[in-house]
């Protein structure tokens, strides 16, 4: 046999290998593991400062937790249930929800059962007095407020606890965020209230700085130890 006709067996053999050979799959990014809420503008603000804080945080990963970002319309009924489409779409196991208003950073430590009143963006009232009909009065933030408060002070920002969330829309989903952590046994979930400050100001970095120690914060809480069942 001639080296040629060798030489195109030997060629064709290895090319025959390479196309059989199982290919590694692409790595996947990791699962959502926390996830971040906004409200688009309103009351005749060109921005909000709660969308504006975490837009760009979007797809980062915080202390190895991949994040994303969703931006709720400030609409009666419609921002709760955007949110839980949110959770249930990416099952993450942290949620921070963010709200604009309040002269400094606030923690809201209590989510009322009750809407107030107020005519959302469209100009319509809430139908229904209850958030969740027969559901608690209260419940209780899973935020982890006194190591939050600690690292800010370190950090000479101003933050603040804060028992009324008002009874706008910051409070319908901070009230429905609540409920999906109690669903789910979350251990970290809550809102955070924001100051009113323009995305292109002087201001604007410290606070974005100052929400991400809240998050890295939040992230820092162990996850909970797998059930026996789950094990088995």
């Amino acid at each position: 046999m001639s080296r040629r006709i060798l030489f195109l067996l030997a060629a064709i053999s290895i090319l025959f290998a390479s196309c059989c050979e199982k290919q590694a799959p692409p790595a996947s990014p990791p699962e959502y593991g926390i996830l971040l809420t906004g409200f688009e503008p309103f009351s005749g603000y060109p921005f909000n400062t709660s969308w504006e804080v975490i837009r760009n945080l979007d797809e980062t990963i915080v202390s190895t937790l991949r994040v994303k970002s969703v931006r709720l319309p400030v609409v009666w009924l419609d921002a709760s249930q955007q949110l839980s489409y949110a959770a249930e779409k990416h099952r993450p196991r942290i949620i921070i929800c963010f709200g604009m208003g309040t002269r400094t950073i606030q923690l809201e430590l209590t989510a009322k059962n009750e809407r107030r009143l107020y005519p959302d963006e469209k100009g319509l009232f809430p139908k229904i007095v209850y958030i969740k009909p027969g559901g608690p009065d209260i419940l209780p933030t899973k935020l982890p407020y006194q190591e939050i408060l600690s690292k800010l002070k370190a950090q000479n920002v101003l933050c603040v606890t804060s028992n009324d969330a008002g009874g706008f829309l910051c409070n319908e989903v901070f009230y429905t965020c609540m409920t999906i952590a109690q669903e789910r046994g979350l251990r970290v979930a809550g809102l955070v209230h924001l100051p009113v400050v323009p995305p292109d100001s002087q201001d604007f970095p410290s606070l974005a700085s100052a929400v991400r120690t809240i998050i890295e914060t939040c992230a820092s809480v162990p996850a909970p130890e797998p059930s026996v069942s789950a094990v088995r």
